[in-house]
């Protein structure tokens, strides 16, 4: 895939994140009734996005920093819309095969991806920090 790197550990549980993020999107995609279009073409974009995220993984001179900070508010944006569908569904505007409880999880398995990608993010600036000493 790509050569063994000191960042190489974090590189793989970077991509298993958005893999599951990719597979999270899908599935709201999925369970969406056909009527809410918008929702639809929106995770369609989210899974695409984190798709995109896996394979950009894969280039061996990638700027992991800036990768951080798109995932990041990537990551922001899509717990907003897991938000949304939630709340949606808790007053019944939308239509959605999913229990509240289960969308729930999906944000709270958001906000650990995002507490995990915060702590590589860190991880890279002490790393650069101490590469410049």
């Amino acid at each position: 895939m790509y050569k063994q790197r000191e960042d190489a550990p974090q590189r793989e549980e970077m991509l298993q994140i958005f893999k599951q993020l990719a597979g999270q999107a899908k599935f709201l995609e999925e369970k969406l009734a056909a009527c809410e279009t918008d929702y639809i073409q929106a995770t369609q974009g989210y899974a695409e996005t984190f798709n995109h995220f896996t394979v950009q993984l894969t280039q061996p001179h990638l700027n992991v920093a800036l990768l951080h900070v798109k995932a990041m508010e990537t990551v922001k944006d899509f717990r907003f819309l897991q938000l949304q569908i939630l709340r949606k569904q808790l007053t019944g505007r939308i239509e959605i095969d999913v229990p509240p409880a289960a969308l729930s999880e999906l944000v709270n398995e958001a906000n650990r991806k995002l507490s995990k990608l915060s702590y590589f993010k860190k991880l890279s600036k002490e790393s650069s920090h101490l590469e410049k000493a």
